[in-house]
């Protein structure tokens, strides 16, 4: 119905997804005083990534390889962003309050 409304210049629509946060609030927060680790796994499950991957390789939509392929050129960009981050002096502390919202 959306995307029929979409391409037909209907207007927008809210689409509400419910999804689930797999970590913590923060680097620091290991999100299990809130929340049982079986209620972590049965989310795990339901995953809309894996689930959507999943069904595109079970009805042979798209062939593994192209997963395979777009996973290496994925480790390829975050191996490059790694290296320019290490190599990318490290900025002023008195920069700190800059660009806070």
């Amino acid at each position: 119905e959306a995307v029929n409304r979409a391409r037909s210049n209907g207007g927008p629509t809210l689409i509400e997804a419910k999804t689930y946060r797999m970590v913590g609030h923060h680097e620091g927060d290991p999100g299990t005083d809130y929340r049982t680790r079986e209620e972590v796994e049965q989310w795990k499950v339901r995953c809309p990534i894996k689930t959507l991957r999943e069904k595109l390789l079970d009805t042979g939509m798209v062939p593994a390889e192209s997963f395979e392929r777009i996973e290496e050129e994925a480790q390829h960009w975050l191996d490059d962003a790694v290296q320019f981050a290490k190599q990318s002096p490290e900025p002023s502390p008195s920069t700190a309050r800059d660009h806070g919202f």
